[in-house]
């Protein structure tokens, strides 16, 4: 069992086509904006001071509306009224696939109903192995700050899987070292198309291969990721530095735990070598 996305659970079932996710979901992209757009498009903020706080919120534990606010380049009020637009606006993808005609709302409330069923048992599963780690709230804290990154460098919606003891095999790995009082390796086992996608969005340039610019762009992603990760080791009393990252082709030690992760693109695994 793994807990999927909703537009993934109906295309597994058959009940929609691959193309007509694709379509909900850029349709969804399109009316969906961010805080930043939806600042712009007021004349709240400009372009440039809206990419500027979304470059600092990629490479830090805030969001938009903290930074805006700390920035003084929005006051309260406004990020206040900005939210409840967002909220006003937002649109499931759900909602978006009845209006398109991709399926009927008979159908799909009963799918739904079903999909909401196996994300909570999926959930709890994933909470109870999670919790009996020896190092559990070290690993929450990094998967945590792995969740925010991704999200906010990617665009991504990432979701809790499985938790194992089994690698999964992907096509490139980055990894790098924790030092100090709880030593131990975090390690990022992506697919080509999420990590090109990832790069794409973090350099803000496309990037039809991997190359060498890709490889040095998931290596500052996973710095963010581990540097704001070992930001909360150390609120907790704990020593910690950090070594370079690096790409790696096995494992790293014989005591991992890995922890499957599910985006709307592809899936992949955060690793903790032990």
């Amino acid at each position: 069992m793994s807990a999927k996305f909703i537009g993934q659970f109906l295309l597994e079932k058959g009940l929609i086509t691959r193309e007509a996710l694709l379509a909900a979901t850029e349709q969804q992209q399109h009316v969906n904006l961010t805080l930043g757009q939806l600042a712009v498009a007021q004349g709240l903020l400009s372009r440039a001071q809206a990419d500027s706080i979304n470059l600092e919120q990629q490479r830090s534990d805030k969001r938009f509306g903290e930074i805006a606010l700390e920035k003084n380049l929005l006051n309260a009020k406004q990020l206040d009224e900005l939210l409840r637009v967002q909220k006003e606006k937002r649109v499931f993808i759900g909602e978006i696939l009845i209006q398109q005609g991709h399926i009927s709302r008979e159908k799909f409330e009963p799918e739904l109903v079903l999909f909401k069923q196996e994300q909570e048992r999926n959930a709890e599963l994933v909470k109870v192995d999670l919790g009996s780690l020896s190092q559990h709230e070290m690993i929450e804290d990094f998967l945590d700050m792995t969740l925010k990154i991704l999200l906010r460098v990617a665009k991504e919606q990432v979701k809790i899987t499985s938790v194992s003891s089994a690698e999964t095999k992907f096509r490139y790995t980055f990894a790098q070292r924790i030092s100090g009082d709880q030593p131990f390796d975090y390690a990022l086992a992506l697919p080509e198309n999420l990590l090109r996608i990832l790069c794409e969005h973090f350099l803000k340039i496309k990037c039809p291969v991997v190359n060498e610019l890709v490889l040095d762009a998931a290596g500052e992603v996973l710095n963010v990721i581990t540097g704001n990760g070992c930001s909360k080791l150390s609120a907790r009393g704990l020593k910690v530095s950090l070594e370079p990252p690096r790409t790696i082709s096995g494992p790293v030690s014989n005591h991992v735990v890995c922890v499957g992760m599910s985006s709307t693109v592809a899936d992949f695994e955060v690793r903790f070598y032990l």
